[in-house]
């Protein structure tokens, strides 16, 4: 797993680890989809599906029970979150990983499953899971903590397709032989999110 990455899990962990945080917070649940063999698509770098399993035992060693999947589809994905919801207590704290394929649509994040197959906009909001409805349902829960890790390429096939649909796209848009890593992490005492767009 990238060095940044593991920085930025490292601070979580302290945190979490804290004493105050200890004493406030409940049960510690985590969800990890690792998503690398797409249909169709190019394979993510090797090391995702390894990244996930090692990520498993940290979160294990902190204190947290885990369910982690590998490579599904949109049912299974979906399947996946609703029984991971339905676990969720509240003053719960919980963890969601993302390894995968992710785009943005007016400011909306969508995580594509193994088996999309997104042209347009439209589609992609069809094929994808969308982030914000997830956090939605862990709120609806009354979760005490939510932690949001996606670790994702900055510009995915599906979205150069979609964003080429109506013409050339713009050289910031078009696709490159390696992408930045930039992280974006945002942070408070009921949430805590990390955005991960990797080369």
């Amino acid at each position: 797993m990238r060095l940044l990455l593991w920085l930025c899990l490292a601070l979580l962990f302290v945190t979490l680890n804290s004493r105050a945080w200890s004493q406030e917070q409940g049960t510690r649940l985590a969800l990890i989809i690792a998503n690398a063999d797409y249909t169709g698509q190019q394979a993510l770098p090797a090391n995702t599906i390894p990244d996930a399993t090692a990520l498993q035992r940290a979160l294990i060693s902190s204190g947290f029970k885990v369910d982690s999947r590998k490579n599904l589809g949109k049912v299974d994905m979906d399947k996946a979150i609703e029984a991971f919801v339905s676990k969720i207590g509240a003053n719960a704290t919980v963890l969601f990983f993302f390894s995968g394929y992710a785009a943005q649509i007016d400011r909306k994040t969508y995580l594509f499953p193994v088996n999309a197959n997104s042209f347009s906009e439209n589609d992609v909001k069809r094929d994808g899971v969308s982030l914000d409805a997830v956090v939605t349902e862990f709120d609806r829960n009354n979760a005490g903590v939510k932690i949001i890790i996606i670790d994702a390429p900055l510009l995915s096939p599906f979205e150069v397709r979609f964003r080429r649909s109506g013409g050339d796209s713009p050289p910031s848009m078009r696709p490159r032989t390696r992408s930045p890593f930039i992280p974006r992490c945002r942070a408070s005492r009921s949430s805590v999110r990390a955005q991960m767009a990797l080369s």
